[in-house]
């Protein structure tokens, strides 16, 4: 979880990197260009929904930090037992 939370912060600074070294590993795997490019489509895809998967979770446990210190913060709610 910390390397996906890690990745989706240096993902944009790295994708044209990994596009190039995807498409060179893809081109060495088949010698076909058409082939090549139906497997270097699917592993972007791939890569591109793990990014937005991983900066989703890292909002959520944000969100649920910052709730998490807000209670703390709060006096008990403030019911009054009678």
């Amino acid at each position: 979880m910390l390397l996906a939370s890690a990745a989706s912060g240096r993902a944009g600074k790295g994708r044209r990197y990994f596009f190039v070294a995807n498409l060179v590993v893809c081109s060495f795997i088949t010698p076909d260009f058409v082939s090549t490019i139906f497997l270097v489509v699917p592993v972007q895809v791939l890569l591109e929904a793990c990014i937005w998967i991983s900066a989703y979770w890292e909002r959520q446990k944000k969100r649920e930090l910052a709730a998490a210190a807000l209670a703390a913060q709060q006096p008990d709610g403030g019911s009054a037992v009678g």
